[in-house]
C-alpha cells in the first residue's frame, strides 16, 4: 500500500464517516481497513471524517492506535451534518479513482480491496458489489440469488450494504454526491442513481463485508427503515418506472417483484395503511385498478400472517 499522490486506475480512497463513535468498534473498523489495504497493490488513502463529534476523535485514536497506524489516517472535521454530508466531504477530499465507504462500527474482509479492484478493472464497471454478513444482535449472511441481474433487482430493495460497494469517484461527482436531504437509505438512493446513469455493475458472490447490528442501528428500527424504503420505492415508480421496465430482460417479473416488495415495505412502515394506499394509487396508474387492489390485498394478508418478514439487506 502507498499513499495516493496522483490519480491512477487502481487508486483507492477509503472514507470513514464518524460521529461519537464507540472507540472499540472504530478501532476494529480501522484495523480491518488497514489489514485489507496491505493486500492492495495500488495507491490508497484512509479519510476519517469527524462529523462534529462531541468526543475528541483524534485524541481518542492516538490512545488506541500506534503512531504508524495514525500516520495512515487523514482526519477531517466538520460541523455535524449527518451521514451523507460526511461522506460527501470525504468524496471532495479524496484523490482516488475509486471510493469505498465504511461506517465506523463495521468491518471488511482482509481480501476486500484486492478482490474488488481486480473485478473492477476487468471491464467497464462503475460499481462493484460483494455479498455481506451481519454480526452483533443479528448474525446471518446476505446473499445474492444467482438468478438475479443485480443491476435490475436493486430497484426491488436495499440489497447491498454500503461497505460492500466500491464505486468510481467520478460517478459520484457527476451525480452530485449523496443526497443530504434524505433521512436514511441515502446509499440505496445513490446506487439507484448510479444504475440509472449507466454505471456498469459487477458482483462478487462472496461475503467480503461485515455489518454490525446493534440497538443504535437504523436496521433495528424496522418501522423507520421500512418507511424510508417505501418512500424511495414509490419515488422510483413515479419518476423512473419506464427506465426500470425497459432495463430488465424480464420486465413483467421485475415489475411484479418490485411492486409486491414496495407494498410490503409500506405495510411495515410507520404509517402502514396510508403508505400502502399511496403505493396502490401509483400502481393503479401504471398497471390498472384491479391489479393494484389484488396485489395490495395479497400483501396485506401476507403481512398479517407473516409480520416478521423482511425483504432487504438492511434488516
Amino acid at each position: 500500500m502507498s499513499t495516493v499522490s496522483t490519480f491512477s486506475e487502481s487508486s483507492l480512497s477509503v472514507i470513514v464517516p464518524c460521529y461519537n463513535a464507540n472507540p472499540k468498534w472504530l478501532v476494529e473498523c480501522l484495523h480491518s481497513v488497514m489489514i485489507a489495504l496491505k493486500q492492495f497493490d495500488g495507491l490508497s488513502e484512509i479519510l476519517l471524517i469527524d462529523d462534529g463529534s462531541d468526543v475528541p476523535i483524534r485524541q481518542l485514536l492516538r490512545k488506541k492506535l500506534p503512531q504508524e497506524s495514525m500516520g495512515m489516517i487523514e482526519i477531517h472535521r466538520q460541523r455535524n451534518g449527518g451521514l451523507s454530508a460526511a461522506r460527501n466531504m470525504g468524496i471532495r477530499k479524496a484523490k482516488g479513482e475509486w471510493c469505498h465507504f465504511i461506517d465506523d462500527d463495521d468491518r471488511i474482509s482482509p481480501t476486500f480491496y484486492r478482490e474488488a479492484t481486480q473485478v473492477a478493472l476487468q471491464g467497464d464497471a462503475g460499481m462493484v458489489f460483494s455479498e455481506s454478513s451481519l454480526f452483533g444482535q443479528i448474525n446471518r449472511e446476505v446473499k445474492f440469488s444467482e438468478a438475479w441481474d443485480i443491476s435490475t433487482q436493486i430497484v426491488v430493495g436495499n440489497l447491498v450494504h454500503v461497505n460492500a460497494v466500491l464505486v468510481k469517484r467520478k460517478t459520484l461527482l457527476d451525480l452530485g454526491l449523496f443526497d443530504e436531504t434524505l433521512n436514511g437509505l441515502e446509499d440505496w438512493d445513490m446506487w439507484l442513481r448510479c444504475v440509472r446513469a449507466g454505471a456498469g455493475v459487477r458482483v462478487i458472490p462472496r461475503s467480503l463485508a461485515e455489518v454490525r447490528i446493534h440497538k443504535g442501528s437504523m436496521s433495528t428500527n424496522r418501522g423507520r427503515m421500512n418507511s424510508r424504503m417505501a418512500e424511495l420505492s414509490l419515488r422510483e415508480w413515479r419518476d423512473h418506472f419506464d427506465f426500470w421496465q425497459t432495463k430488465s430482460s424480464q420486465p413483467v417479473e421485475t415489475i411484479r417483484t418490485w411492486c409486491l416488495a414496495g407494498l410490503s415495505y409500506a405495510l411495515r412502515s410507520e404509517t402502514p395503511w396510508k403508505s400502502a394506499l399511496q403505493y396502490r394509487s401509483e400502481i393503479s396508474t401504471r398497471l390498472g385498478s384491479v391489479t393494484s387492489w389484488k396485489w395490495l390485498l395479497r400483501q396485506s394478508i401476507r403481512h398479517v400472517l407473516r409480520p416478521e418478514m423482511s425483504n432487504h439487506a438492511g434488516q
